[in-house]
């Protein structure tokens, strides 16, 4: 499995997915990362073409439909391209399978790179189409932390989110009552199942209940926050570029809300600053 590392963290992926596999603090000897189970069987996910549940949608006027939960780059193998100590690129490029579920031709670059202490992640998009490419994206990680101590820091300024019932979610933000120092509960994932937010304009810091904080700068225009409404011990803060299904959504992917539609490529990144909070 491919290795980056630096004075501070060392960071495993895999190339089945392209997800990540460990993210380690070397001074501490901590696994900051969720390691999978039964609750989750993942550590990791890139959203690709679409994000969340989509079994059945059109292109083009064309019926389609994936096996598998936010796309399939998720059971789909990269390839190393640029391997270094602090720095690995993988890719992966459509073939025969994708193609019955997503009838483009496409490269997915993802980028994992170290400096100090934070872990920064890359995607870029090349469309080799001579039409447009629609497509959404996102990932997925899920970091250790302890509900009931566990705090996400949303910033100054009013916090807006989607619904979500029967896994629609809601056309139009409300607002989302919650204390700017929001303090974690499973109660709110039985309730909401994902908290889907207008991205704040301030960063976002997870104060995870176990020593350490998290903060997260992302630029998509959502941000989703999961965890499963049953017992765990893990979080996930994900960038969406686009939104999952919600109410009186077009079956055809090129009308959906916020979907990306690309001529050429497009780059997208976004970073996680992990530090050991201090005692007091």
């Amino acid at each position: 499995m491919p290795i980056i590392e630096n004075e501070y963290l060392k960071v495993e992926t895999s190339l089945l997915g392209g997800e990540l596999l460990h993210v380690i603090d070397k001074e501490n000897k901590q696994e900051l990362l969720y390691q999978a189970n039964e609750i989750w069987p993942h550590h990791d996910v890139i959203l690709f073409p679409f994000i969340g549940p989509d079994s059945s949608y059109q292109i083009d006027g064309k019926k389609y439909s994936c096996p598998t939960q936010h796309g399939f780059i998720r059971t789909s193998r990269f390839e190393i391209v640029e391997e270094k100590e602090n720095r690995i690129v993988m890719e992966f490029r459509d073939n025969e399978r994708t193609f019955q579920s997503y009838p483009f031709h496409f490269v997915l670059r993802a980028t994992y790179s170290l400096e100090e202490r934070t872990l920064k992640r890359e995607y870029e998009i090349i469309n080799q189409n001579e039409e447009e490419l629609p497509f959404q994206l996102g990932d997925h990680a899920a970091y250790q932390v302890r509900f009931g101590e566990a705090i996400l820091h949303f910033g100054e300024g009013n916090i807006f989110f989607y619904p979500r019932k029967n896994l629609l979610f809601s056309a139009q933000p409300i607002s989302f009552l919650r204390n700017k120092d929001y303090l974690l509960n499973k109660k709110d994932f039985a309730e909401f199942e994902t908290i889907l937010i207008e991205r704040p304009r301030n960063e976002l810091v997870l104060d995870t209940g176990l020593g350490y904080l998290l903060t997260y700068h992302f630029n998509s225009p959502y941000v989703a926050i999961w965890s499963p409404s049953k017992e765990s011990s893990f979080l996930c803060v994900e960038p969406w570029w686009g939104m999952a299904v919600y109410e009186g959504r077009d079956d055809e992917m090129r009308n959906w809300k916020d979907v990306n539609s690309l001529s050429h490529q497009a780059h997208f990144e976004e970073s996680i600053t992990f530090s050991k909070k201090a005692e007091c």
